[in-house]
This record gives structure tokens, sequence and C-alpha cells, in this order.
């Protein structure tokens, strides 16, 4: 996957889209709460109301980063969720992909793999720490995806094995205790990496 269709995930995963009729949509804008996007989408001439922007025979010229991952991921979803095999078939692919060509996440997923990830007072600035945080944000992309139905169960079967192995692991459950504990301080309600931790909460469960 392209880092714009990355951050298009993240956003489709953190705010709700919603179908109007047809092949409208509503996006919520990040910045403004109280700002909504409307997004039309057919084969001919897909638009947005996004400020700023054109789309000209499927292709979009970004003027904003933000925007064009929010129509991005619109589009995607639409296709995922129209029942298209082949678009459903690429988007999985690039999703499972993405876990196998990320250099920095594989890094650590061995990491913890081989056992050889230990949470201390060393591993803050290490640089072991960001691939970690690559990490649990992919699983947690995945996990939030998952919860929503983007993707079945059955499809999910590929990160069983490896959502139980990062969760198991002794050394990240002392990073996310550090991260509920450093959440709790600054006033952040949601628990660090929700979404990955109650899909692995179930996994561990069955």
């Amino acid at each position: 996957m392209e880092p714009r269709e990355i951050k298009g995930l993240e956003i489709a995963a953190k705010l709700k889209l919603v179908r109007t009729s047809g092949n409208i949509w509503y996006v919520p804008s990040q910045s403004n709460k109280q700002e909504k996007y409307t997004v039309t989408l057919n084969d001919e001439n897909p638009q947005c109301t996004c400020r700023d922007y054109e789309i000209r025979s499927r292709n979009v010229i970004n003027t904003g980063l933000l925007v064009a991952a929010v129509l991005g991921i619109a589009l995607t979803l639409w296709q995922v969720r129209s029942g298209v095999k082949t678009q459903r078939a690429q988007f999985l692919k690039d999703l499972y992909s993405t876990w196998a060509s990320d250099a920095d996440a594989l890094a650590a997923y061995y990491h913890i793999e081989y056992g050889n990830f230990e949470y201390g007072a060393d591993f803050h600035g290490s640089d072991i720490e960001p691939k970690i945080d690559r990490l649990l944000a992919f699983s947690d992309l995945v996990a939030e995806l998952y919860l929503r139905s983007v993707i079945s169960e059955r499809e999910m079967a590929f990160f069983w094995y490896r959502f139980r192995r990062i969760y198991e692991d002794a050394g990240i459950q002392e990073y996310l205790k550090f991260l509920a504990s450093f959440y709790d301080q600054v006033g952040v309600r949601k628990k660090p990496y929700h979404s990955f931790q109650e899909v692995a909460r179930r996994i561990v469960s069955d």
C-alpha cells in the first residue's frame, strides 16, 4: 500500500463514514467535528465537496494529504463493500502484503516472536521503540477494520496467531500498562491501541 492509502485506512478506522443513498457518502472532517464532506462515487465522474479538490478521470489531484486519504478510503470501502470480488481480493492482498513487507513492523514482530523484546527504562528513545509502535498501530488498524466488519473473521485468520504472539508477550504487556498510565495522566480516555487489545483478548480467551 502507498502511504496515502495506509493513511486513508487509518482515517476510516477512526471516523464514521455514512452512506446516505446509492453511492453518496458523508465523510466527517478530522479538523472540524461539525463539518462533513459529501463524496459521490461512480465509474464516470466521482466527486467530492472537499475544499481545493478536483477529480479528473478517476485521478485525484492532491492539494492536501488528509482530503486525498479520506476520498481514497471512501472509494476503497465502497468497492470492497459493494462485493466486487477483484477489488476485494486486491484490498486483502494489499493488507496482507503491508504486514509482510513493512520492514520496521516486521523487525518488531520478529523481535517479539523470538523472545528478544524486553520492556525497560532503556526502551524509550531506543531504535526498537518506533518499530514496536508501528507494529501496534498497524495491528490496531487491522483490528478496527475487523470490528467494523470491513474484513470478515475468515479473512482475519491470517492475523490470529500474530495477534496472540504480540499480545501475550510480557514486554508488550508492560509497555501497554505504561501507556495506559500515561494516557490517564494526560487525560486520554481511550486505552492505548484499544481495538487491538479488544480483538487480542477475544483470541486469547477462545
